[in-house]
Protein backbone atom coordinates (compact mmCIF):
# COMPACT_ATOMS: atom_id res chain seq x y z
CA UNK A 1 0.00 0.00 0.00
CA UNK A 2 1.48 3.32 -1.10
CA UNK A 3 -0.32 6.28 0.47
CA UNK A 4 0.56 9.52 -1.37
CA UNK A 5 4.08 8.23 -2.19
CA UNK A 6 5.06 11.24 -4.31
CA UNK A 7 3.37 14.10 -2.45
CA UNK A 8 5.63 17.09 -1.68
CA UNK A 9 8.59 15.59 -3.55
CA UNK A 10 10.37 17.26 -6.44
CA UNK A 11 9.79 15.82 -9.90
CA UNK A 12 13.08 13.91 -10.09
CA UNK A 13 12.40 12.10 -6.81
CA UNK A 14 8.78 11.50 -7.90
CA UNK A 15 10.05 9.86 -11.09
CA UNK A 16 12.39 7.63 -9.06
CA UNK A 17 9.52 6.55 -6.79
CA UNK A 18 7.34 5.74 -9.82
CA UNK A 19 10.17 3.70 -11.40
CA UNK A 20 10.68 1.85 -8.11
CA UNK A 21 6.97 0.99 -7.80
CA UNK A 22 6.78 -0.16 -11.43
CA UNK A 23 9.96 -2.22 -10.99
CA UNK A 24 8.64 -3.94 -7.86
CA UNK A 25 5.38 -4.75 -9.62
CA UNK A 26 7.17 -6.22 -12.61
CA UNK A 27 10.03 -8.00 -10.80
CA UNK A 28 8.06 -9.47 -7.89
CA UNK A 29 4.63 -9.72 -9.51
CA UNK A 30 3.18 -7.47 -6.83
CA UNK A 31 -0.04 -5.57 -6.85
CA UNK A 32 0.16 -2.02 -5.55
CA UNK A 33 -2.69 -0.17 -3.92
CA UNK A 34 -1.92 3.46 -4.64
CA UNK A 35 -3.76 6.12 -2.65
CA UNK A 36 -3.32 9.50 -4.31
CA UNK A 37 -4.92 12.74 -5.37
CA UNK A 38 -2.41 13.06 -8.24
CA UNK A 39 -4.34 12.37 -11.46
CA UNK A 40 -1.11 12.29 -13.49
CA UNK A 41 0.31 9.58 -11.23
CA UNK A 42 -2.88 7.57 -11.68
CA UNK A 43 -2.63 7.88 -15.47
CA UNK A 44 1.01 6.83 -15.43
CA UNK A 45 0.89 3.89 -13.02
CA UNK A 46 -2.60 2.45 -12.55
CA UNK A 47 -4.34 -0.38 -14.35
CA UNK A 48 -7.58 -0.23 -12.39
CA UNK A 49 -8.94 2.78 -10.51
CA UNK A 50 -11.42 3.40 -7.69
CA UNK A 51 -12.56 7.02 -7.43
CA UNK A 52 -13.78 8.15 -4.02
CA UNK A 53 -15.86 11.16 -3.04
CA UNK A 54 -16.72 12.04 0.57
CA UNK A 55 -15.46 8.67 1.81
CA UNK A 56 -17.42 6.56 -0.66
CA UNK A 57 -16.44 4.79 -3.88
CA UNK A 58 -18.27 6.50 -6.74
CA UNK A 59 -16.58 4.83 -9.71
CA UNK A 60 -14.52 1.76 -10.59
CA UNK A 61 -12.92 1.43 -14.01
CA UNK A 62 -9.82 0.50 -15.92
CA UNK A 63 -7.56 3.52 -16.31
CA UNK A 64 -8.23 3.98 -20.04
CA UNK A 65 -12.03 4.00 -19.63
CA UNK A 66 -11.83 6.29 -16.63
CA UNK A 67 -9.90 8.96 -18.52
CA UNK A 68 -11.80 8.63 -21.80
CA UNK A 69 -15.38 7.91 -20.66
CA UNK A 70 -15.89 8.74 -16.98
CA UNK A 71 -19.11 7.14 -15.74
CA UNK A 72 -19.74 9.33 -12.68
CA UNK A 73 -20.24 13.12 -12.80
CA UNK A 74 -17.65 13.67 -10.04
CA UNK A 75 -15.00 11.84 -12.07
CA UNK A 76 -15.98 13.88 -15.12
CA UNK A 77 -15.71 17.14 -13.16
CA UNK A 78 -12.44 16.07 -11.54
CA UNK A 79 -10.84 15.30 -14.90
CA UNK A 80 -12.07 18.58 -16.39
CA UNK A 81 -10.48 20.51 -13.52
CA UNK A 82 -6.96 19.27 -14.29
CA UNK A 83 -4.91 22.02 -15.91
CA UNK A 84 -3.17 21.00 -19.11
CA UNK A 85 -1.07 22.39 -21.90
CA UNK A 86 -3.72 21.39 -24.46
CA UNK A 87 -6.24 23.82 -22.93
CA UNK A 88 -4.59 26.98 -24.19
CA UNK A 89 -2.71 29.80 -22.56
CA UNK A 90 -5.72 31.95 -21.69
CA UNK A 91 -8.23 29.25 -20.82
CA UNK A 92 -10.04 29.50 -17.49
CA UNK A 93 -9.16 26.99 -14.79
CA UNK A 94 -12.25 24.88 -14.17
CA UNK A 95 -13.24 24.15 -10.58
CA UNK A 96 -15.98 22.08 -9.01
CA UNK A 97 -18.47 24.45 -7.43
CA UNK A 98 -20.23 24.00 -4.12
CA UNK A 99 -19.06 22.70 -0.77
CA UNK A 100 -17.72 19.26 0.10
CA UNK A 101 -19.93 17.62 2.74
CA UNK A 102 -18.48 17.52 6.25
CA UNK A 103 -17.20 14.10 7.33
CA UNK A 104 -19.76 13.93 10.15
CA UNK A 105 -22.78 14.62 7.92
CA UNK A 106 -25.08 11.67 7.33
CA UNK A 107 -26.08 11.70 3.69
CA UNK A 108 -28.52 9.07 2.49
CA UNK A 109 -28.50 9.96 -1.21
CA UNK A 110 -25.71 10.80 -3.59
CA UNK A 111 -22.91 12.52 -1.69
CA UNK A 112 -22.11 14.63 -4.76
CA UNK A 113 -25.73 15.84 -5.05
CA UNK A 114 -25.15 19.40 -3.80
CA UNK A 115 -22.34 19.98 -6.29
CA UNK A 116 -23.60 17.96 -9.26
CA UNK A 117 -24.94 19.93 -12.22
CA UNK A 118 -26.84 16.82 -13.38
CA UNK A 119 -28.59 16.14 -10.05
CA UNK A 120 -32.23 15.07 -10.17
CA UNK A 121 -34.66 14.73 -7.24
CA UNK A 122 -34.23 10.92 -7.25
CA UNK A 123 -30.52 11.42 -6.53
CA UNK A 124 -31.52 12.21 -2.93
CA UNK A 125 -32.37 8.50 -2.54
CA UNK A 126 -29.65 5.98 -1.57
CA UNK A 127 -27.34 5.18 -4.48
CA UNK A 128 -25.83 1.74 -5.02
CA UNK A 129 -22.62 1.04 -6.90
CA UNK A 130 -24.06 -0.45 -10.09
CA UNK A 131 -22.24 -2.53 -12.67
CA UNK A 132 -22.21 -1.14 -16.19
CA UNK A 133 -22.16 -3.19 -19.38
CA UNK A 134 -18.47 -2.60 -20.04
CA UNK A 135 -17.13 -3.93 -16.73
CA UNK A 136 -17.06 -0.58 -14.98
CA UNK A 137 -19.19 0.41 -12.00
CA UNK A 138 -20.54 3.74 -10.78
CA UNK A 139 -22.69 5.04 -7.94
CA UNK A 140 -25.04 7.20 -10.01
CA UNK A 141 -28.52 6.78 -11.47
CA UNK A 142 -27.27 8.37 -14.69
CA UNK A 143 -23.97 6.47 -14.79
CA UNK A 144 -22.27 6.18 -18.13
CA UNK A 145 -24.05 9.12 -19.74
CA UNK A 146 -22.24 11.37 -22.19
CA UNK A 147 -21.52 14.18 -19.72
CA UNK A 148 -20.27 16.54 -22.45
CA UNK A 149 -23.61 16.39 -24.29
CA UNK A 150 -25.61 16.49 -21.05
CA UNK A 151 -23.66 19.60 -20.04
CA UNK A 152 -24.71 21.42 -23.19
CA UNK A 153 -28.31 20.14 -23.15
CA UNK A 154 -29.05 20.92 -19.52
CA UNK A 155 -27.05 24.12 -18.95
CA UNK A 156 -30.04 26.45 -19.23
CA UNK A 157 -32.27 24.33 -17.02
CA UNK A 158 -29.64 23.95 -14.32
CA UNK A 159 -29.04 27.65 -13.89
CA UNK A 160 -25.85 29.61 -13.46
CA UNK A 161 -24.93 28.31 -9.98
CA UNK A 162 -24.64 24.65 -10.94
CA UNK A 163 -23.30 25.36 -14.42
CA UNK A 164 -20.23 27.05 -12.91
CA UNK A 165 -19.09 23.65 -11.63
CA UNK A 166 -18.54 22.51 -15.21
CA UNK A 167 -17.24 25.70 -16.76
Amino acid sequence: IADEPTTALDVTIQAQIVRLLKGLRRKLGLSVILITHDIGLVAETADSVLVMYAGQIVEQADVFSLFHRPAHPYTYALLRSVPGIHKGKHSRLISIGGVVPEHYQRISGCRFFGRCPFAQPECREPQELKNLKDGRAARCRRAGKDWENLSAETAAALGEEKQRAFG
